[in-house]
């Protein structure tokens, strides 16, 4: 799905998001069997079957109308960072890239949220020079507070909107959301777990890291610990002697466990990002699936006109 982003957002020279869609679900019925999670089928299917007349309604039906909070967002989001460095674009042109391209399959607040983060890290490690971990979260968590403070703004407008009738049980489903919530570390909460971490002497304990950042399918406890990993890599890991900063990231984000391939793959869209392909060792590279693909995109990003 990132080889769409990129192939729609170059061909079009920006979002067209009829033509992602159509993109995303003709992959989905080239290769079904792609690991693909049962609602994100039923979205294609629903697509095809509209000809794609509405390419954000299947899936903001998703989940009794709350929609999708799993990283496949931010997975595939990478793409839309180099486009959008390209174009020289500032956050609010970038969220308002971001944001669509996720809501095309996901449309969560967290999970739109999730994916923000994941490009700002990407955009942000294209363009910084010398990494400094404060400074890097620093910035993630100036933007990250606007967007969350929105999704709070947005969430109780949208309750004090519902007629009389619908009020009362508008304003108790908010409720029962927000105690949820409070049970969750937010992304600037975690971000600032992160800078903590980072900047400890002895590296945390996975198990640590799996319960207060998370390591699982959800975007809110998958995205930070890719963070994470790009910027921890950066330091002595126990048992990864003798390995680039790249290198590091890949291998110590797998080694926390839980969706492995998704939090791995973004932590090494940023690390990928502030490294350059130089550090991508060739064996990689010549086991990497679609590597031609990716590269034929990258040089076709990087040569798009301003």
């Amino acid at each position: 799905m990132a080889r769409s982003v990129a192939a729609s957002l170059i061909e079009q020279n920006g979002l067209n998001a009829k033509d992602m869609a159509r993109r995303f679900s003709e992959e989905y019925f080239k290769e079904p069997w792609r690991g693909y999670g049962g609602n994100i089928c039923l979205n294609f299917h629903a697509l095809k079957e509209s000809d794609y007349s509405d390419p954000f309604g299947p899936a903001k039906l998703q989940f009794d109308g709350q929609g999708s909070y799993g990283n496949g967002g931010a997975m595939r989001i990478a793409p839309a960072a180099l486009f959008a460095c390209r174009k020289q674009m500032d956050f609010k042109k970038l969220r308002e890239l971001v944001e669509p391209i996720t809501q095309l399959t996901h449309t969560h607040p967290q999970a739109v949220q999730g994916a923000l983060l994941e490009s700002l890290a990407v955009d942000l490690a294209l363009k910084t020079e010398s990494l400094d971990p404060d400074q890097f979260i620093d910035y993630l968590c100036d933007k990250m507070k606007i967007l969350e403070d929105k999704a709070i703004s947005k969430k109780k407008r949208g309750a004090d909107k519902k007629d009389s009738k619908d009020a009362k049980r508008a304003r108790k489903k908010t409720d029962d959301e927000d105690a949820e919530m409070k049970n969750q570390l937010s992304y600037c909460e975690k971000l600032e777990k992160i800078r903590i971490y980072v900047k400890q002497k002895t590296q945390p304990d996975t198990k640590e890291i799996n319960e207060v950042l998370g390591t699982d399918i959800s975007a809110l406890n998958s995205v930070p610990a890719a963070v994470y990993a790009f910027l921890r890599a950066t330091k002595k890991l126990k048992g990864i002697q003798d390995r680039n900063p790249f290198e590091k990231t890949i291998i110590y984000a797998i080694s926390l466990g839980g969706d492995t391939d998704t939090i791995a793959s973004m932590a090494g869209a940023i690390a990928g990002a502030y490294y350059g392909i130089e550090d991508v060792p060739k064996s990689w590279q010549e086991a990497c699936e679609g590597v031609e693909d990716a590269l034929h995109y990258a040089t076709q990003l990087h040569e798009l006109s301003i």
